[in-house]
């Protein structure tokens, strides 16, 4: 996905490590704009209904989005690569008598 401008000031390496705090220190509506739209076209790919995430979400979490992403200087637009959010979850797990039993991971 590209964004009309350039990120490098913003954003630093070409993969970049996103925890709530830094998200919240960007303060940059186009970065969040760019985050929110990956991800929902991440969800179209995988047929979800929803995104999974969005940089409102992140700021309340305790869940970090590592970002890959590139400058093309001839075109003078950055392109996001794709994200990776890690964190810890809440597993529903279920057994052979479809029991359900909730946890959380290590």
């Amino acid at each position: 996905m590209e964004v009309a401008v350039d990120l490098r000031p913003v954003l630093g390496p070409a993969l970049v490590r996103l925890d709530p705090m830094r998200i919240k220190q960007l303060q940059s509506p186009v970065v969040y704009k760019a985050i929110d739209d990956l991800a929902k076209l991440s969800a179209q790919c995988m047929q979800l209904r929803a995104p999974l995430t969005c940089c409102e979400k992140l700021i309340m979490s305790d869940h970090t989005l590592y970002l890959s992403w590139e400058y093309d200087q001839e075109r003078n637009v950055s392109r996001l690569i794709g994200f990776a959010k890690v964190g810890r979850k809440k597993l529903f797990l279920y057994d052979s008598e479809m029991q359900t039993y909730e946890g959380e991971s290590p």
